[in-house]
């Protein structure tokens, strides 16, 4: 890997912390209420604070408004494509996603995002607002059961991909595909997480990588065009527009992977930490997840995340 130490990651094994909650469920025993109960899947409304700040700039209030729209209709979208846990599902405004928690109305799980810190979120044309989902380490989509509310039972970091209607999707899938774990997989732990990804990442060697626009460095494009990545990536890969990847994705194409970078949720000496994943577009799975945080790049895939990949399945295989 003769570009590998070019690239800073930091020394650190993921073990060392708790990232990994956000792969398997946080609380086991909660998890055959989400199949038998309603989803209540949160709306966003808007914020009254921010919008007294913005009333003096009708472009950026405009842009708050739509962004909120935007981030409402494509939940709706999402969920109404991809969720089949539960008994059904409502959406709903926070006020009544509080009410039923305050009730503790065990009829009812709620998907929620939450944010324990500023959070922003890209619009796609380079305005940013507080409250949605894409670009900050610090919120999750969250599953709690209404009986116990402040029992986490699932939750899905939200990746930093410039593409929401890629983030969102592999979002939901997440959450879907940890349940499903659990249930049929027996898996619970962050061991036996990290050791499906294992073997599934032998799959790579099937798969057609995706490089979209939104997600490649320019180091890693110049590497593509001149023909030198195929040296340090030995899979089948090809570049793509955005709008081919969200085809792709949304539309679950078999035999298709394509790159994330997924929020940690800690810092090193307050440098945001980031894990780089290749997931499987038929279903969502994770097939590659990095050993190591990195620390540069952060919403882009370089060459050397895909040659790390490429070393890590080529050292599983029999000699």
């Amino acid at each position: 890997m003769k570009k590998f130490f070019l690239f800073v990651l930091l020394s650190i094994v993921v073990n060392n912390f708790e990232v990994f909650a956000q792969y398997v469920p946080m609380n086991g025993k909660y998890v055959d209420k989400v199949s038998e109960t309603t989803l209540a899947v949160v709306l966003m409304t808007e914020d009254t604070k921010e919008l007294k700040k913005l009333k003096d700039k009708p472009e950026e209030l405009k842009s708050y408004k739509e962004s909120i729209t935007k981030y409402n209709s494509m939940l709706k979208t999402v969920i109404e494509r991809e969720w089949d846990v539960s008994k059904n599902f409502e959406f709903v405004s926070p006020e009544r996603a509080e009410q039923i928690k305050k009730s503790k109305n065990p009829e009812y799980c709620i998907l929620d995002k939450i944010s324990v810190a500023n959070y922003r979120m890209s619009t796609g044309t380079g305005n940013y607002f507080s409250g949605a989902f894409g670009n900050d380490i610090t919120s999750y989509a969250m599953i709690v059961w209404g009986g116990k509310p402040k029992k986490a039972i699932v939750r899905s970091a939200i990746p930093l991909v410039d593409l929401p209607e890629v983030s969102m999707t592999f979002m939901i899938q997440h959450l879907k595909n940890q349940l499903f774990d659990y249930t049929n997989n027996g898996i619970d732990k962050k061991s036996k997480f990290k050791k499906e990804i294992s073997k599934r990442s032998m799959q790579l060697q099937d798969r057609n990588l995706i490089l979209y626009e939104k997600v490649v460095t320019s180091s890693l494009q110049s590497v593509i065009n001149d023909g030198s990545l195929k040296e340090m990536y030995g899979y089948q890969y090809q570049s793509s527009n955005d709008e081919n990847a969200i085809e792709i994705i949304t539309t679950h194409k078999k035999g298709f992977v394509y790159p994330i970078v997924i929020p940690t949720g800690v810092g090193q000496s307050s440098t945001p930490l980031y894990l780089y994943c290749l997931i499987d577009s038929h279903d969502g799975r994770i097939l590659y997840i990095t050993e190591q945080f990195a620390t540069r790049t952060r919403g882009q895939i370089s060459e050397n995340h895909l040659e790390m990949a490429y070393e890590s399945v080529k050292e599983q295989m029999p000699n």
